[in-house]
């Protein structure tokens, strides 16, 4: 039985065939001209990012609001005022340094002994090394305070990705050890195991951060910066500021801040002590009013999965990340 309802292309307004069974799920509107197709596509793509990117926003007014009185005494520890510090929310890995796991240890070292055997069975490519050597250079100062304070969230993706390490990386290792023999690049990496590392997270993440040199990591560990690193560098640079409050806070450990000076580095706040210092009401209103005008806008236009029409919709914002060349040596 064929359904006689007609609708039309809700881009093209070309006439729709009428659904075969009413039943069924209902269909998008969209004809199957690629234009319209790709339209749909793109569409479905936004409403995602529009979902994850307002629910980012709450998260961040929503820990800027817990840790009020904690950005308050950062504050008052900078010799700042509301507005002569960028504020930021980052996330907060909260999980114990433990022993390796002999199953984990195992795995690893079966994967790397996969990637090495493969990088030494072929001839050593020609490799421009221009790229990754500027990715190797030292961080911006506050984006090292800022992986500080959350102690290494994305690094937690590594953990079932072996530390993302590939045979490119192995190629890399050989073109800077042109000598090293697969057991020398074999016993390097099991070498700077630490003996415990993060639970459930990267085998290289210990108490300091990762114990690979940014030579010997894989790409993307230099590369990639979040969204809350880059909003928080961004702002920075506009306000030229030299100090910055980063507030860690995810889930039920509490919120943990870090008071960043580009002079004298970070010092981190527990939440303990911020709340003892009692900041008065008046300074705890004026922070928190610096932090929520400093956290990125609610998307503008429809809500969350409103339709577009036949308009198209605003660019959304994107992930960036931070080029070397923006990223001034450590005395900036």
């Amino acid at each position: 039985m064929i359904h006689d309802e007609r609708t039309d292309c809700q881009f093209c307004g070309a006439p729709l065939d009428p659904a075969p069974d009413p039943s069924h799920a209902a269909r998008d509107e969209v004809c199957t001209a690629p234009t319209c197709e790709r339209r749909r596509v793109q569409d479905a793509s936004r409403a995602v990012f529009r979902r994850s990117w307002d629910d980012y926003v709450a998260r961040q007014r929503k820990a800027a609001r817990l840790a009020a009185p904690g950005i308050a005494r950062a504050l008052h520890k900078l010799d700042a005022r509301p507005g002569e510090a960028a504020i930021g929310v980052v996330p907060h890995l909260d999980r114990a340094l433990v022993p390796l796991p002999a199953d984990r240890r195992a795995e690893f070292t079966a994967r790397l002994d996969e990637i090495v055997s493969t990088a030494f069975a072929a001839s050593l490519p020609a490799m421009d090394l221009t790229r990754r050597q500027r990715t190797e250079a030292g961080e911006h100062p506050l984006i090292d305070a800022a992986c500080a304070t959350c102690q290494g969230m994305c690094c937690t993706l590594g953990g079932a990705r072996h530390a993302f390490l590939d045979v490119s990386d192995m190629q890399r290792f050989r073109q800077r050890h042109p000598d090293a023999e697969p057991t020398a690049v074999r016993a390097h990496y099991l070498g700077r195991l630490p003996r415990r590392s993060v639970e459930h997270s990267c085998v290289f993440q210990a108490r300091k951060g990762c114990t690979l040199d940014r030579a010997d990591r894989a790409d993307i560990c230099n590369r990639y910066h979040c969204n809350p690193q880059t909003h928080l560098l961004a702002r920075m640079r506009e306000m030229k500021a030299r100090k910055a409050v980063i507030v860690a806070h995810e889930g039920a450990a509490g919120p943990v801040i870090g008071a960043f000076d580009m002079r004298t580095g970070l010092e981190r706040l527990r939440d303990a002590r911020t709340r003892a210092a009692r900041a008065n009401p008046a300074e705890t209103a004026a922070a928190l009013d610096s932090a929520l005008a400093q956290i990125p806008a609610p998307l503008p236009g429809p809500p969350s999965g409103a339709g577009t029409g036949g308009e198209a919709p605003a660019a959304l914002p994107a992930r960036r990340q931070i080029s070397r060349a923006e990223s001034p040596p450590p005395g900036d």
